[in-house]
């Protein structure tokens, strides 16, 4: 049940920060989350957001939540 409700909150987490209101998103993630690398974050949003115009592989949109994911279950180190 843990293990569900951590990848539900990453998963609501990357569409938050790849949504209209990304820059409110990542402000409330860093505050959320301290020891996040908001330009590392900023930098995955960015190629996401551009991969999907493209119609290209989500590759960032991955590594983004792969991120969140470490982010939010404390493996950040």
């Amino acid at each position: 049940a843990h293990g569900t409700r951590e990848h539900h909150q990453t998963e609501r987490w990357r569409d938050r920060l790849l949504s209209e209101q990304a820059n409110t998103a990542l402000t409330e993630l860093i505050a959320a989350f301290p020891g996040a690398d908001s330009q590392h974050i900023r930098q995955l949003q960015r190629n996401a957001l551009k991969e999907a115009k493209e119609s290209k592989p989500p590759k960032s949109s991955r590594l983004l939540y792969q991120y969140l994911k470490q982010l939010i279950s404390g493996d950040s180190e």
